[in-house]
């Protein structure tokens, strides 16, 4: 899975870099300009701009800040459930990961697991034929 890793706070790409080596798959890690430096991949100054470069670039994109960002950000390019990327969104201090869009289908609710097993997090999937099954 090819995953971009995007956060917008420092404690965020402290997180970030920490989930990069954490996961098995090829991670790209995405640093909003001004923040403390990490070994980011890139660096970015519109968050908007970004995911409209990446939004079908990647299997899945990884966001670290509030959920209501990423639910705006990501809204003009979400599509169909069967080709649209898994979104997962961690909060901040890395206590939950979400898994928000493309869960069952898109692979979203595996990498939610894979994160909070990976990071401590608290697992949060809503989609009804995962949560039935456990």
């Amino acid at each position: 899975m090819k995953l971009a890793i995007i956060s917008v706070t420092n404690k965020g790409a402290l997180l970030a870099e920490k989930l990069a080596h954490s996961l098995t798959a090829d991670s790209t890690v995405f640093q909003k300009t001004g923040r403390n430096p990490i070994k980011a991949d890139y660096v970015f100054s519109n968050l908007r701009d970004l995911v409209a470069d990446s939004f079908n670039q990647y299997d899945g994109l990884i966001f670290i800040m509030a959920t209501g960002i990423v639910v705006r950000v990501i809204a003009p390019f979400v599509n169909d459930k069967r080709f649209d990327p898994a979104v997962v969104v961690i909060d901040d201090s890395g206590q939950y990961a979400i898994s928000l869009l493309s869960g069952h289908i898109g692979g979203a609710n595996e990498l939610t697991e894979q994160i909070s097993s990976a990071i401590g997090a608290k697992a949060v999937i809503t989609t009804a034929t995962d949560i039935v099954s456990k």
